[in-house]
């Protein structure tokens, strides 16, 4: 009877694994494609806000709207429900209801019922200084000092315009019947 010894001469151990090569170009790859999509995410991020600001603007004119239409504080002797823009770039416009719709100055039955949050920056509103009133009657706007919406932009509408920068912008429009919208 013969006792065999393990046959282990040649055979090297075999290793599962990674070399330190192998790792390295991983890693080098993963950085190049990195640095590739971080310019756009930033883009992808500058647009997000720009449309939530514009998301919130819109809201705050249609409740304001609302609150004209259902007559909320018409007891003041208010006809009028109204956002005022007070200076050019604004991070943010106070709501008010008035007796009268001629000035963005208070007169008559004035009320400040308060003001946005502030836009985050660098987002403003870049319309000229300016308000929109919204009538108790009827929901009608009628608008001082806020221009018209750019060529292309919502045509035949009055806007108030929300930038980040110069060339970024987007639009909220409105027309003397009331009617509110969104543009790019």
């Amino acid at each position: 009877m013969s006792i065999s010894a393990p046959i282990a001469a040649n055979n090297r151990n075999i290793v599962n694994g990674f070399t330190l090569i192998e790792l390295l170009i991983v890693v080098v790859i993963v950085s190049i494609l990195t640095g590739a999509l971080i310019p756009s995410f930033s883009g992808f991020i500058k647009n997000q806000n720009l449309r939530q600001a514009q998301e919130i603007l819109l809201s705050d004119l249609r409740g304001v709207q609302n609150k004209a239409i259902t007559g909320t504080a018409s007891s003041t002797g208010a006809n009028y429900w109204g956002i005022n823009i007070t200076s050019n770039p604004a991070s943010s416009y106070t709501y008010f209801s008035s007796e009268l719709n001629t000035s963005c100055t208070p007169g008559g039955v004035y009320t400040n019922q308060g003001s946005s949050q502030p836009f985050t920056s660098p987002i403003t509103i870049n319309s000229s200084q300016g308000c929109l009133f919204f009538s108790m009657e009827n929901g009608d706007a009628n608008f001082i000092g806020l221009p018209a919406c750019p060529a292309g932009q919502l045509t035949g509408m009055t806007c108030i315009n929300i930038c980040d920068s110069a060339t970024s912008c987007r639009y909220v429009g409105m027309n003397a019947n009331g009617l509110i919208v969104a543009g790019n």
